[in-house]
């Protein structure tokens, strides 16, 4: 979304994005020099996030500890993210001139969005910028779109659909559209011999309605051949069913139209059922899903094997037929990601490695990997789950050289910051030496050893910070739990 919303925007979502990279509390410095603004921005921002979208998130404040960034229940950060691509002139423009709301016209864009021909101008520039690699533009005199491949066309402007909502979330109006795509795709899984998974199914009925909308435009595939499904009665009346989400009327009035919308599907089914019957497809998800499983000390038939097959063949076809990036403006992925990494740190690391040591000729995979590993977490059986929702707690023993206050403050500190990684198993305070000796039995006991001296600058568990502890000194202590835990499980 970067250069596509206004500068502010901009700014609120690289916020969003940092303070929900992980679960640790943030300095309004250190914050403030990520973002490249000042202090009173920062809290602008922050203000305008918790009021705008209070329903959505919270923000906790520590004079000690910074700002951290709280998801009320049953609430997304993808919310917002939503609402702005909503409400952004870039992808109005975009979805104005797909639906043809505009009929070819460019003072419809002056009297619905109130902007000058410099502003329309400005926009139309910036898309076809970000359009030119998948072979598009816009044209400005006319205001519709210029395509030199229309299969490409169609699958960007499905994944557009599908970024503006929730995958399972169609317009009220669009509900009837929404099952005759269904009722369509069943027939095609039927005739390729075909068996998507749920997730596939609801991203493929966006592909037919964005070419059902191209194809009642008259914008053809190059190919003019007639589709071997033309004499299929019952796809014709599938499609002939299909309303225009915006004009209340019919979309495919002619053969060629219907015609025009099967043969993409011919094309695209055809393209599907070439890597899902393909032994690349299932070379590579067995090679993960063994590495993954021999890591996380199970075997492999804790996975849905046959689904995570169809995940990665859907990933063959994207690299062959759309390699662009999945999108420009979709952080589900992204976040689903970081909320794996957060919550399951060893299963994390553990599909990480195992992508890391695919053969030389599969690197090219691990591009992927922010879907895929929703895919392996997704697809992990649920009885089995015990292997992956497992907490190691660390054990933690803190000492220093200052008083009890100093060493409670501390323990409030590791606490809050860290929650349930961490136990804190005892401290010492308030002396000017320290000897092994004397606390022997927590030292031993402890996983990892906190303090401010080089007392117990022998033992290979120990970390030394600064008696007042730094956000570097709390991101090594955060990294070094993390690689104990992992540690812990895989022994």
């Amino acid at each position: 979304m970067i250069h596509i919303l206004n500068k502010d925007v901009e700014r609120q979502q690289r916020l969003l994005m940092l303070m929900f990279r992980d679960d640790t509390w943030k300095s309004a410095k250190y914050i403030s020099d990520t973002l490249d603004c000042n202090v009173k921005t920062l809290r602008q921002d922050i203000n305008y996030l918790t009021s705008t979208y209070e329903d959505v998130i919270t923000c906790e404040y520590s004079k000690n500890l910074g700002y951290k960034f709280h998801l009320n229940a049953g609430h997304s950060v993808q919310e917002i993210f939503l609402d702005w691509i909503n409400h952004s002139l870039f992808f109005s423009i975009v979805t104005d001139v797909f639906y043809e709301k505009n009929q070819n016209d460019k003072d419809y864009f002056f009297d619905t969005y109130f902007i000058s021909e410099t502003t329309l101008k400005r926009q139309v520039s910036l898309i076809n910028y970000h359009l030119k690699e998948f072979g598009m533009s816009l044209s400005l005199s006319k205001m519709t779109f210029k395509v030199s491949d229309e299969f490409v066309a169609r699958l960007f402007f499905g994944n557009r659909e599908m970024e503006k909502r929730s995958i399972y979330d169609w317009d009220p109006d669009q509900l009837d559209n929404q099952r005759l795509a269904f009722d369509l795709i069943e027939l095609l899984e039927k005739e390729y011999n075909l068996s998507l998974t749920v997730l596939q199914k609801n991203m493929m009925a966006y592909f037919v309605l964005c070419s059902v909308i191209r194809s009642s435009g008259n914008y053809f595939m190059d190919d003019s051949r007639e589709s071997k499904f033309i004499t299929v009665e019952k796809c014709q009346n599938l499609l002939s069913q299909f309303k225009h989400p915006v004009f209340d009327r019919l979309c495919l009035n002619s053969k060629q139209q219907v015609n025009d919308t099967l043969l993409f599907l011919e094309i695209l089914f055809n393209r599907l059922k070439t890597y899902y019957d393909s032994d690349i497809a299932r070379d590579i998800s067995e090679m993960l899903m063994t590495n993954i499983s021999n890591k996380m000390k199970t075997n492999s038939e804790v996975f849905h094997k046959d689904l995570v097959i169809k995940d990665v063949a859907y990933v063959l076809f994207i690299k062959e037929y759309y390699p662009y990036k999945m999108s420009y403006i979709n952080h589900r992925g992204y976040f689903n990601y970081v909320a794996i990494q957060l919550k399951y740190p060893v299963f994390f690391q553990a599909v990480m490695d195992s992508f890391s040591e695919l053969p030389r000729e599969y690197v090219w995979i691990s591009s992927y990997k922010s879907e895929l590993i929703n895919s392996f977490f997704r697809y992990w059986k649920a009885s089995d789950y015990d292997f992956i929702i497992k907490v190691n707690q660390v054990s933690v023993y803190l000492s220093t050289t200052l008083n009890e206050n100093q060493v409670k403050l501390n323990q409030y500190l590791f606490e809050k910051m860290f929650q349930q990684k961490i136990k804190i198993i005892g401290y010492e305070y308030n002396q000017t030496h320290f000897t092994v000796k004397n606390t022997n039995e927590l030292l031993n006991q402890a996983d990892l050893i906190i303090c401010n001296h080089q007392f117990y600058s022998n033992l290979t568990n120990v970390i030394v910070v600064d008696d007042i502890i730094d956000d570097a000194a709390l991101y090594h202590i955060n990294k070094t739990i993390d690689r104990i835990r992992t540690t812990q499980f895989s022994t």
